[in-house]
């Protein structure tokens, strides 16, 4: 297991084994990087063991409240203060964590072990238990079916919910036989009882408060400040990864201002000009060590890679050029900031303003009246922008703003799907988080379903994969649980009004120009995308020529061929399902 985790951890590997146990470990070594950090660690007295990938970045505030609790720590890591708190406060420790971890932590005392994944899945955790009520977990798939202990048994309901998001929410996976252990969630496993569900520790509330936004565009900046100070501190070379829109800039600026110098790491492979400009601009702005890579983009030879990394299908065609940034960034430093979660914390996104235009006419008219209406209208309009949101507010909310984050559009997925699984509803995902969220507001809605499924599957899913293929460490200084919390607390006002990331905007007003505040966020997704399918021949023609999708059963092949013909033939743009498509076949390739 632990040599098929090997390029997470290149800098040494260790066991530990009991009766009924085996805990392995693959360290970076970012924190205290010579002896006494290797894991798995015990703690003081041999009273608990934890095997723990991630950072605690208040490990120095921890460590002094554990000598004042008489507790005497050996060395200067991370890891034994996680280790010597738990052994001390047991789950109840978890709040007092700030940082981004999944970890394994075993009490002989009560024969248990306690599984745990950070407040927003930064950090990934997967877990599965065999016939004879063995409980295997590792940081990825790949790690677990290395066992052989593990049947690699495909999910149909997955495959469709693959083909809607591009990728499988949480709890599940691509697997009937493995589950992944939801984003602030903890499993405590027992000897000789059966497997608890998994319980939530951390839920992040999303309830508006009053705030003078003066005061807040302050607050912002002092926790930003604060939460990238934290995230700097490490043994080794750390960096910035800039993209050319606003939130890694205002990483790079905090830095500058608090004295530490950036280097500064922005991909021009797949990247148009006007984004290598304004990360060089940035990068000059704050007085950072610059460094880019022009090559051409070349998707194809890089695509089997970058499917094998993630051990399952994933389908968000910017895992390619993010696989070549964090490859460059690697070459300079071996910790490097990002400003992934800013667009979810701070609503970012376009499809906020579309949820929430939607929520004002759903809620002018019955139910009954809405769907024939605006679902009429709707349709006389087409794709326009208008169109969209009359149909949407059609639809029930959830299924409304299921389709907004969708990749491949629900009429056109349940098409490709073999017939079996056209019944199969994505968007009930979305639903079970609506109807947790507490709250009716479209916004504060969308965010909620944004932190459960989105961030973790997707945008947090992609940053660890492609940074830890690299050896390289990424963290999100937006995720900062101060800074989240602030986030969660604000206004509507302050999140959106004609556009989102309000205060955030205001916030950095003084600290960059405005074309850095205005820059949208970078398009080489699509670059990559259209590169592979240039003309919509080459991309319709590679997956027609693959096999390993058709094998599989879970697909309607004379649909797919209709797609890829009217693909190729310029008739409808059926590229992001194609690419799904291609993805998936790699996936079965590369398993």
């Amino acid at each position: 297991m632990t040599d098929a985790l090997a390029h997470r951890g290149p800098a040494g590997q260790g066991r530990h084994l009991a009766p009924g146990l085996a805990l392995g470990h693959r360290r970076l070594a970012v924190t205290a990087p010579g002896p006494g950090g290797e894991q798995p660690f015990t703690s003081g007295g041999g009273r608990t063991t934890i095997a723990f990938d991630g950072q605690i970045y208040n490990h120095a505030e921890l460590r002094a409240e554990l000598a004042r609790a008489g507790r005497t720590l050996r060395t200067r890591c991370d890891t034994e203060v996680l280790a010597e708190l738990v052994d001390l406060r047991g789950p109840d420790a978890l709040p007092a964590l700030i940082g981004m971890f999944a970890f394994a932590a075993y009490n002989p005392r009560e024969d248990s072990l306690l599984l745990v994944r950070d407040r927003f899945g930064e950090k990934p955790l997967y877990y599965a238990e065999t016939r004879d009520g063995l409980l295997l977990f590792a940081s990825e798939l790949g790690a677990l079916l290395a066992t052989g202990l593990i049947a690699a048994l495909i999910d149909g309901e997955a495959v469709a919910d693959y083909l809607a998001y591009g990728y499988v929410p949480d709890p599940g996976t691509i697997y009937s036989t493995v589950r992944r252990l939801p984003a602030g969630h903890a499993l405590t496993a027992r000897r000789g009882q059966p497997l608890a569900a998994p319980r939530r520790w951390f839920k992040l509330d999303q309830r508006e408060a009053a705030i003078d936004p003066d005061h807040a565009a302050h607050t912002l900046l002092e926790r930003l400040d604060r939460a990238v100070a934290r995230q700097r501190v490490a043994d080794v070379p750390v960096g910035v990864l800039l993209s050319g829109d606003a939130t890694g800039a205002a990483i790079a600026s905090s830095m500058a201002l608090n004295g530490a110098r950036a280097t500064v790491c922005a991909l021009g492979t797949g990247a148009t000009g006007g984004e290598r400009e304004a990360a060089a601009q940035a990068a000059a702005l704050y007085g950072a060590d610059y460094h880019t890579d022009n090559s051409e983009l070349d998707v194809e030879s890089v695509l089997p890679e970058v499917a094998r990394l993630f051990g399952e299908p994933f389908a968000d065609s910017s895992a390619v050029p993010a696989y070549l940034a964090c490859r460059l960034a690697r070459r300079h430093v071996a910790v490097v900031l990002s400003g992934s979660g800013a667009d979810v914390m701070f609503a970012g996104y376009d499809r906020y303003g579309q949820a929430q235009a939607e929520g004002r006419l759903r809620g002018g008219m019955p139910s009954a009246l809405a769907r024939p209406f605006f679902g009429g209208l709707g349709s006389i309009l087409g794709p326009l922008t208008p169109g969209a949101v009359l149909r949407g507010a059609a639809e029930p909310a959830a299924a409304a703003y299921a389709r907004s984050v969708f990749l491949v559009p629900p009429r056109r997925a349940r098409a490709l799907l073999a017939p079996g699984l056209r019944e199969v509803d994505p968007s009930r995902h979305i639903a079970r988080v609506f109807e947790e969220a507490g709250t009716d507001e479209p916004l504060l809605r969308a965010q909620a379903a944004d932190i459960a499924t989105w961030l973790p599957g997707r945008t947090l899913m992609k940053a660890d994969r492609l940074s830890a293929a690299h050896g390289l460490e990424r963290r999100s200084p937006f995720l900062d649980p101060e800074l989240a919390t602030f986030a969660a607390s604000l206004p509507r006002t302050l999140r959106w009004q004609e556009s989102g990331k309000v205060l955030l905007r205001t916030a950095l007003a003084d600290r960059m120009t405005e074309a850095q505040l205005d820059a949208p966020r970078p398009r080489a997704v699509t670059s990559a995308l259209a590169r592979f399918g240039a003309g919509g021949g080459h991309l319709a023609d590679a997956l027609l020529a693959r096999t390993s999708w058709r094998d599989s059963g879970f697909f309607d092949e004379a649909a797919v061929a209709r797609c890829a013909k009217a693909h190729k033939r310029g008739r409808a743009d059926y590229g992001q399902a194609l690419w799904s498509m291609v993805m998936f076949d790699a996936f079965l390739e590369a398993a």
